[in-house]
């Protein structure tokens, strides 16, 4: 039986393993086997495109090629790593981030079958004064 991978922090704190160099991993005393994640098969999302900051989009126009939610391990809920081309450049770029708004705007997008799109990443302000991002 594989170690079952458990979200919530809760969960971590109660597994005392140390990871054992012959693929196996000791569970509270018991050793059970568990796998790199090389043999997943996983690899990188968009490996071969440059990572950049999404600081470096914002205001500027871009062209939307694709996206890929993810699971964040960090906080509860999904993150999204975004392809894109800046306006005049020729390379594609990919840029991470959380932002529910970006994420429920590319949701709609691939509802229309409509990538890839162009548009400007904005800083908004909300009603109640919190800073969130949007596509415009």
């Amino acid at each position: 039986m594989e170690l079952e991978v458990k979200k919530d922090i809760q969960a971590k704190e109660e597994i005392d393993a140390d990871c054992v160099a012959d693929g196996k991993i000791d569970v509270k005393g018991e050793t059970k086997p568990i796998k790199k994640f090389g043999e997943l098969g996983i690899g990188d999302v968009y490996a071969d495109t440059p990572k950049i900051d999404i600081t470096e989009v914002v205001d500027k126009q871009i062209i939307v090629y694709s996206y890929k939610e993810l699971d964040s391990h960090i906080t509860k809920g999904t993150f999204v790593i975004i392809e894109i081309r800046l306006a005049g450049e020729e390379t594609t770029k990919t840029f991470a981030t959380g932002s529910k708004v970006l994420i429920k705007q590319l949701k709609a997008v691939q509802a229309k079958a409509s990538f890839p799109f162009c548009a400007t990443v904005k800083r908004q302000v909300s009603k109640n004064n919190l800073e969130y991002l949007t596509f415009e």
